[in-house]
């Protein structure tokens, strides 16, 4: 489309008349020195026309021919991307000069180029030449002819814009003419016309339209990603480029991306290069394309592509911003950004400097999970938001610019830099007084980044209402908050809450609130504490200041908590907690040695105070006399692990009655003097933990007078590894009490109250009196049992200091229920155990360690004892070493379950042993299960092997047998492994086991090494070598060494030279076949 400059067009006419004068009889024409012409028009269009000449046709001397010429010049200059024309015509309608005074004689313009030489009859005219090098007055060997108004010669045409410089056309005008031209003035115009194109312009469609269009152009079918915009899309975009006309490659897919009411349609089209993978092409013949101004989430979701995206990006002629107002989500999760994402997107200058045209209003999440390395121009002339501007950009440390008042303007800065490791080096680095003026929230501005902190210090938020978690998790090895705010008139804030949390910088904080008006501030937990284990920098000093008012706040939860390099805190006197209801982990584990509360530290509101002082492993003692605690239930912990404190007095004020938690309250501590006289328990349920660890050689506890627990459901770990010796003499009523797990475990108790220990609601006793080593019965063998399920480890290694205890155990302590009681009585000191009342443990699964290594010399068990459900005995009676010699020991156990009786009766002295109930069909390992004994005699006939696996050990070390006779007892092919199984039974004589089958198994190493008096060994044909090779050593190796008095049935003489391997057969000398076995008709 051609716009013409003027009316319809920008006509610049330049007259130059020719001037014919008679002088002597010659021929004179002047073209008057022009005036310079200029005019200026839209896209900045502009015609200079410049010439100073004279031209003179009077032949001189001998010349025939005149030829004249002289110079002029044209620039044109316009900025129109659209292009231009440059035409140039002479003359009257017909392109001739006339003389007034002679109508017949004219200078006819040329009516053809010519080049060097004339025709005869181009005489008499006049036309353009280019001109001779740098001469003004001569031509070169080319003429040109000019055309007439109705008909102008083109002299320049482009199709883009004029150079900065403009374009300058230089020509000579020329006239030749013979001798006989006729004298006089011959009058015509010269006339110059620009023409300048106009310029085609087009608008996109909306950001949120652009990114669909796109999606739909690469095939996108699923409905979820299609209408998303922040969904990822599962393609790769290996380029986009920008173009005139539409690609022709294929397969292809085109979509129109501009309004209805652009001059010129915008395509895109998407060329599929190969599966899942496309070159973009942007196209139009439209001289300008704007961007639409909500232009948000036009690149959003685009999560796998080219890092060389947007390198082709077109000039701010080309594609402009300047129109856009939202560029909220425009790269959102633009490119691959994870731990791994190695390569950045990279602007291109064309896109930066064509944004930094634009004055936005949002750009919320413009990069927000972005791989886009941010190079940033923004000036705004107004606020605008920047919520989450930068969250999550990039996964390595950027290097970028960030240049502009955008930020400067911004009326919201939440989450601005959260999550992000970008570092700015150049443009935003300190505040200017009018940083902020337009700011309502900071919240979470810093929240788990490394991005380079602001310089604040200058910075004015005036209307400023909300910082919550503005540095919470802040981090970065050289980062460290030292500029905040230091003008007095900072906005009075109502939001603070986790503004400091959980701080990881590397280098120093010094955090200074002087300037923060905190008086409507409501809540402060977290400000500065953290919650989980750090061990970096956080706060090494902090200075509240005057402004910092806590009138109204209601929350301190964790205010301070484990703020590690903090000495010395003085909370000054404007830090009122009148209204605060909740100071759990106010100050939890944090390293401060002193502090001044000042006398506004009121806690009659206060209703939790879970964990306050818990860990303050450096405070020193203070002054309790001003606690008021008569709201508070929860004293969870409150002062766990407070190390340091050695006295707990002047707690009159410490008024408990609704407390209803007091769980690890004094876990952990040392006091030296407890005075709990002013407590009120009486709506404590849960005291768990309680005095857990409390480790003071000489503790000094005064008790209320009556420590009621009435309503006390959980006691584990009460008194755990507590240095405590002496319980509360009254009211100490468990009868509601349903877990003791642990409570005495390691502890000093050395007894029970006289009454009130009822333990008829108990369902868990597991490791109660574990290591417990100067308790003492009979009280706890008499408790009520009959709804307990675990008693796992109750007794294990308990009573050590005392005389052993007689465990005869009540008529209530019933184990019907119980599920567990691995480890019951382990090591503990027992000296007779009367079971009788325990009926049996008919729901328990595990024997295990039940009663091992107890020193006991008389075990009463129940008959039958019930333990129909037991899988595994082992080492259930281990090390029972304390029975006497003379002692039967009857085990009437219900076994038929059990798979597992390794270890079983290991160490065992008793001279008898009754196993008569036993039932083993199911038992696949019997390792060890008589090791070491000092049975006289083991009748074990009724026992079932064939699902044996392992025997290892079985009776190795049986002292006293002289005789072990297995005739009945069958093994079979599942038998695995047999060393030592005979090993060192120093008397026995005969061994008989012709039930044995050994065609499985792979180990016999030393089955029977190391009896002295060994002369028969009874076997049957089933007897057979363990298979050679399988375990390490051979598998037959010292099988019957060191038993010199072992005699096969035809009496082959064992010799501790012989290949054993051949010997471990029915002994046969007769037919060649000597051995050391005699033969027994297997059972």
């Amino acid at each position: 489309m051609l716009r013409l400059l003027g009316l319809n067009r920008i006509n610049f006419l330049v007259k130059r008349s020719l001037v014919l004068l008679t002088l002597l009889g010659s021929v004179f024409i002047t073209f008057n020195s022009p005036t310079s012409v200029h005019a200026e028009e839209p896209y900045g269009a502009s015609l200079t026309v410049t010439g100073n000449f004279d031209l003179d046709l009077t032949p001189q001397g001998t010349e025939q021919v005149v030829l004249r010429a002289t110079g002029f010049s044209a620039t044109v200059k316009t900025n129109s991307i659209a292009g231009y024309s440059l035409y140039m015509s002479g003359g009257d309608s017909n392109g001739n000069f006339t003389n007034p005074q002679a109508p017949n004689a004219v200078l006819k313009p040329l009516n053809h180029y010519t080049y060097y030489n004339f025709a005869e009859d181009q005489i008499n005219m006049w036309g353009i030449c280019s001109q001779y090098y740098s001469s003004t007055t001569k031509c070169d060997s080319s003429y040109y002819p000019l055309g007439n108004a109705s008909n102008p010669t083109l002299i320049k045409k482009s199709d883009g814009a004029a150079p900065t410089e403009g374009y300058t056309y230089k020509a000579n005008l020329f006239a030749r003419a013979n001798k006989d031209i006729i004298s006089g003035r011959y009058n015509g115009d010269i006339t110059f016309s620009l023409i300048v194109n106009e310029e085609i312009s087009s608008t996109l469609v909306t950001g949120r339209e652009f990114n669909k269009l796109l999606r739909e152009a690469v095939n996108t079918t699923d409905p979820t990603i299609l209408n998303d915009p922040k969904s990822e899309l599962p393609v790769y975009i290996n380029s986009l480029t920008f173009a005139k006309t539409e690609p022709t490659s294929t397969p292809k897919k085109t979509v129109k991306i501009s309004t209805e009411n652009s001059e010129e349609p915008v395509y895109l089209t998407a060329v599929q290069s190969s599966t899942n993978s496309y070159a973009l092409t942007i196209w139009s013949n439209s001289h300008h394309i704007y961007t639409n101004a909500d232009s948000s989430y036009m690149f959003s979701g685009l999560n796998n592509v080219s890092t060389a995206l947007f390198y082709n990006w077109p000039n701010d002629s080309q594609i402009s911003f300047s129109k856009t107002k939202d560029f909220s989500y425009m790269f959102y999760k633009l490119g691959n950004v994870n731990e791994s994402a190695y390569y950045d997107i990279k602007y291109s200058s064309n896109m930066v400097n064509s944004i930094a045209k634009a004055n936005p209003t949002n750009l919320d999440s413009m990069f927000e999970f972005s791989n886009l390395q941010p190079y940033v121009t923004i000036n705004t002339t107004g606020p605008v938001s920047t919520n989450s501007m930068f969250k999550n950009n990039g996964k390595r440390k950027y290097s970028v610019s960030l240049t502009g008042n955008f930020l400067e303007n911004s009326s919201d800065m939440t989450s601005f830099f959260e999550g992000s490791i970008i570092e700015f080096s150049y443009g935003i680095r300190t505040a200017t007084e009018n940083f902020g003026k337009y700011t309502t929230s900071t919240n979470s501005m810093y929240k788990n980044s490394e991005s380079n902190m602001i310089d604040f210090g200058k910075a004015t938020f005036s209307v400023l209402d909300d910082t919550e978690s503005m540095f919470e998790s802040y981090g970065g090895y050289y980062n460290s908050i030292r500029y905040l705010p230091n003008k007095s008139n900072v906005s009075r804030l109502t939001k603070m809450k986790n503004m400091f949390k959980n701080l990881k910088t590397g280098s120093y904080n010094y955090l200074n609130l002087s300037s923060f008006n905190t008086e409507n501030v409501t809540d402060m937990s977290y400000l500065f504490g953290t919650d989980t284990e750090n061990s970096s920098k956080q706060i090494d000093s902090l200075t509240l200041g005057s402004n910092f008012d806590t009138k109204n706040v209601t929350n301190m939860e964790g205010m301070f908590s484990r703020i590690y390099n903090l000495r010395n805190l003085d909370l000054g006197d404007k830090f009122d907690t009148s209204k605060v209801t909740n100071m759990a982990k106010m100050f939890y584990a944090n390293s401060v040695e002193t502090f001044k509360i000042g006398n506004k530290f009121n806690t009659e509101n206060v209703t939790d105070m879970n964990m306050m002082f818990a860990g303050c492993s450096n405070m020193k003692d203070f002054d309790l006399s001003g606690f008021n605690t008569k709201n508070v239930t929860n004293m969870y912990g409150m002062f766990s692990n407070a190390g340091s404190l050695r006295n707990f007095i002047n707690t009159s004020g410490f008024n408990t009655e609704k407390v209803t938690n007091m769980s690890y309250m004094f876990n952990g501590t040392r006091f030296e003097k407890l005075d709990l006289s002013s407590f009120n328990t009486k709506n404590v349920t849960d005291m768990s933990y309680m005095f857990n660890d409390y480790f003071n050689y000489s503790p000094i506890i005064t008790y209320p007078a009556v420590f009621d627990t009435s309503k006390v459901t959980n006691m584990a770990y009460m008194f755990n590894k507590s240095y405590i010796r002496n319980l509360p003499s009254a009211g100490f009523d468990t009868r509601s009490v349903t877990n003791m797990n642990h409570m005495f475990s390691e502890s000093l108790v050395n007894g029970l109250p006289s009454s009130g220990f009822n333990t008829s609601a108990v369902t868990d006793m597991g490791f109660m009196f574990y290591k417990a080593k100067y308790m003492q019965g009979p009280q706890v063998f008499n408790f009520n049992t009959r709804n307990v399920t675990n008693m796992e480890s109750m007794f294990d290694q308990a009573f050590t200091e005392r005389p052993s205890q007689e465990a005869i155990f009540g008529a209530d302590f019933n184990t019907e229920k119980v599920t567990n009681v691995v480890n019951m009585f382990r090591a503990a000191k027992i000296g007779k155990a009367d079971l009788t009342n325990f009926v049996g443990l008919p729901e328990a699964t595990s024997l295990q360690s039940f009663f091992d290594s107890v020193p006991v010399t008389e075990l009463i068990l129940p008959n039958p004892f019930n333990t129909s459900k037991v899988t595994t005995m082992e080492r259930a009676f281990f090390g029972l070493s304390s029975l006497p010699d003379n002692y039967t020991l009857n085990m009437p156990l219900t076994t038929e379950n059990v798979t597992n009786m390794a270890y079983m009766f290991t160490g065992c002295y008793a001279g008898n042993i009754n196993l008569s109930s036993f039932n083993t069909e199911k038992v696949t390992d019997f390792k060890y299960m008589f090791d070491g004994n000092r049975f006289k005699t083991l009748d074990i006939n009724n026992f079932n092997l064939e699902k044996a696996e392992n025997i290892n050990y079985m009776f190795n070390g049986s002292q006293l047998l002289t005789e072990l006779d297995l005739s009945h007892v069958k093994t079979t092919n599942t038998l695995k492994t047999m060393y030592y199984t005979f090993h060192k039974m120093k008397k026995v004589v005969t061994i008989s086991i012709p039930g044995f089958d050994t065609s499985g198994t792979t180990d016999m190493y030393g089955a029977f090494y190391e009896n002295p008096e060994l002369t028969t060994i009874y076997t049957s044909e089933k007897f057979v070598p363990a298979v050679y090779g399988v375990t390490y050593y051979n598998s037959t190796d010292y099988l019957f060494t060191d038993t010199p008095k072992l005699v096969g049935g035809a009496g082959t003489h064992q010799s501790n030279y012989d290949n054993f391997r051949t010997y471990a057969r029915i002994d046969d000398p007769s037919n060649s076949k000597p051995g050391y076995f005699t033969y027994k008709a297997a059972p």
